[in-house]
């Protein structure tokens, strides 16, 4: 955040506001800009004041599932915040989070929102009425800039851990026009190509980045895009490879700087990549992907629901 001193001001602003009422926060710029590591940075800033956190990222397929940010959101919340709900109410929950799975049950939107706010209204200790906005217009917004140049050689030096000559810099600069994600992808590739030759465009340039790989890659990676939480043990039955090969493709996927192991979980570097290799796949291959997986109660079982053809 050292790189944006003016949207730094602004969180820190916004968190201030948040802190003795209602308050929204809005944040806008071009795919790449930076959103996502000020998001990231707003989350961390707001639990380390004390706020309770509520949190989902969407996943390239979530119009496949249509509560998979709903229920990212409810995975971190006790149980008893719901347990006492009007039966359509908790039923509504369950089935949000992949708990009722009678094979005719309908989902009632309606049911589905009026519990989501009595659970938030719980968590938040109050009153529905404490979570209306003062006027409809009182939304922070923040717009996320291009960085300057000496900010996004900053950026690009740290992020590929070695030095880029000034005139390879300047250049990087002049392409991207100060996006970051843009700059960073492009020195990268100034730094592993023979030729020189740099993609045109964004687009481009994340498409060359993960066309690379192997048939069996792409699967294991375009599994891990269309799920709202990859793990390796979702990836591996959605894309149905054994786990010493899921490994080693995602090992590789890793050492590309295109996706992150933590753990038991996989999260791409940047949404940019997890939406090319979603986008760039066929359709028919995306309709064999999963709308949804679970992990039940026993460790040894995962389920996912196939696409419906």
């Amino acid at each position: 955040m050292a790189s944006r001193p003016v949207e730094e001001a602004a969180l820190n602003e916004f968190l201030d506001a948040a802190a003795s009422a209602p308050a929204a926060l809005l944040v806008d710029g071009e795919a790449g800009i930076g959103k996502t590591t000020l998001w990231v940075a707003g989350l961390q800033r707001a639990r380390d004041r004390g706020f309770r956190v509520l949190s989902a990222r969407t996943a390239q397929a979530n119009s496949v599932l249509a509560y998979a940010s709903l229920a990212d959101l409810l995975t971190g919340v006790e149980p008893d915040a719901w347990a006492d709900l009007p039966e359509p109410q908790r039923i509504a929950v369950d089935r949000v989070l992949l708990r009722e799975r009678a094979a005719d049950a309908v989902t009632d939107r309606r049911e589905v929102a009026a519990a989501f706010l009595s659970v938030v209204d719980r968590l938040a200790d109050g009153v529905t009425s404490w979570l209306q906005l003062p006027r409809p217009d009182a939304i922070h917004r923040i717009a996320v800039r291009p960085l300057s140049s000496s900010a996004l050689h900053n950026v690009v030096r740290d992020k590929l851990t070695r030095p880029i000559p000034p005139a390879a810099m300047a250049r990087v600069h002049q392409i991207s026009a100060g996006n970051p994600f843009y700059a960073i992808e492009l020195a990268r590739a100034l730094v592993e190509s023979v030729d020189e030759m740099l993609p045109e465009t964004l687009a481009d340039l994340v498409r060359a980045r993960i066309g690379s790989f192997e048939p069996e890659a792409h699967d294991v990676l375009l599994a891990a895009a269309s799920l709202a939480k990859p793990t390796v043990e979702l990836v591996g039955q959605a894309a149905a490879v054994d786990h010493d090969r899921l490994i080693e493709l995602l090992e590789a996927g890793e050492r590309k700087g295109i996706v992150v192991i933590e753990g038991n979980r996989i999260r791409f570097t940047h949404p940019l990549l997890a939406g090319g290799v979603y986008t760039d796949a066929p359709p028919e291959q995306r309709r064999l992907m999963p709308t949804s997986c679970s992990t039940p109660a026993s460790p040894t079982r995962v389920g996912c629901a196939p696409r419906r053809r």
